[in-house]
């Protein structure tokens, strides 16, 4: 809880925790017993996010303080290597994936087909012939 208190003084600019507490519309005493239980923890980030602190360096220290400021190395490393093949491979899985719904819908129509002409008919010899071709 230390560590995100600090990451929100350095990304909102606050000097004391009594002005984070101000801030939040709570008393110092208030703000420090929710500290000690933990219950202002999801404020704390939410206050912090509205204010321009990047979400990222909130949570894990890494990347800018300020959500605008993408010039750090975070932004431009590894984070979003490859994302571009990632995206690429999924839209090409969601296409695969619609193509093989759409032939299996024809399939599923086709055997509705030779069942409604089976109860129609009553003539087995048809189905086991389908059957039989596949």
């Amino acid at each position: 809880m230390d560590d995100l208190i600090k990451r929100v003084k350095v990304s909102c600019g606050y000097t004391s925790q009594a002005a984070i507490a101000e801030a939040l519309g709570m008393s110092p005493q208030n703000f420090s017993s929710r500290k000690r239980t933990g219950g202002i923890k999801e404020s704390l980030i939410n206050h912090a996010i509205e204010k321009g602190a990047n979400p990222i360096y909130l949570r894990t220290g890494q990347g800018s303080p300020k959500a605008e400021d993408k010039t750090t190395d975070y932004w431009k490393g590894k984070a979003f290597e490859g994302l571009e093949a990632r995206i690429k491979a999924l839209e090409g899985f969601v296409i695969s994936h619609k193509q093989f719904s759409l032939e299996r819908d024809k399939r599923i129509d086709k055997i509705n087909d030779k069942l409604n002409e089976y109860a129609e008919t009553g003539d087995m010899k048809y189905l086991k012939k389908e059957r039989e071709a596949g």
